[in-house]
């Protein structure tokens, strides 16, 4: 096994393809053992390969007999981040689904644009959605702070220790912030 990462760290692919074999079972025990929101089974065994690769690159070729404890812990490692950040996209998804449906158009699009058809009001949603992610995660709190939760900007005032003419400055820069994001995305 030294001779195969040692060959594998200088580039040999043949030694880099057999030294993934090797670890074939532990890739696919992973792949049935983990689950990532938004991943299939092939995302999942992509992922413990590259970070078998990786391993191989980083492996300190003195401590060989911890190599494969090592390339387990570098996939482990390597999946709970894929996890964490899927987590992450998935409350932000959901966090923005919600503000959609609760946020008053009128306060982000002009009021000249009429919106009767159901065809333009699920690309209103849509668009709207795109801009709630591209908003600061301070934007996006606040807004779910008055849509979602439904509270008060004085009770936001209070509760973040604010004056109210702050919170009402900040809401009024989330909402500009927004209907600009909104517009530059209906361009």
């Amino acid at each position: 096994m030294k001779d195969l990462i040692i060959k594998a760290k200088k580039g040999d692919k043949k030694s880099l393809e057999e030294i993934i074999k090797t670890f074939e079972p532990l890739i696919n025990n992973t792949s049935i053992s983990f689950y990532i929101y938004g991943y299939d089974s092939q995302d999942i065994k992509q992922i413990a390969t590259i970070s078998i690769i990786k391993a191989i690159n980083k492996f300190n070729i003195e401590l060989i007999d911890s190599f494969p404890a090592y390339v387990k812990k570098c996939v482990r490692n390597s999946l709970y981040k894929e996890i964490d950040k899927a987590t992450k996209v998935y409350f932000k998804n959901k966090e923005t689904k919600e503000i959609v449906t609760l946020i008053d158009y009128k306060e982000i699009i002009d009021e000249k644009i009429n919106i009767q058809e159901d065809y333009l009001e699920r690309e209103l949603k849509i668009n709207l959605e795109k801009a709630i992610r591209l908003l600061s995660e301070r934007d996006r709190r606040l807004l779910k702070y008055l849509y979602v939760e439904n509270k008060t900007l004085k009770n936001y005032a209070k509760d973040k220790k604010l004056e109210y003419h702050k919170a009402r400055y900040m809401k009024e820069k989330a909402i500009k912030n927004l209907k600009e994001l909104y517009l530059t995305i209906n361009k």
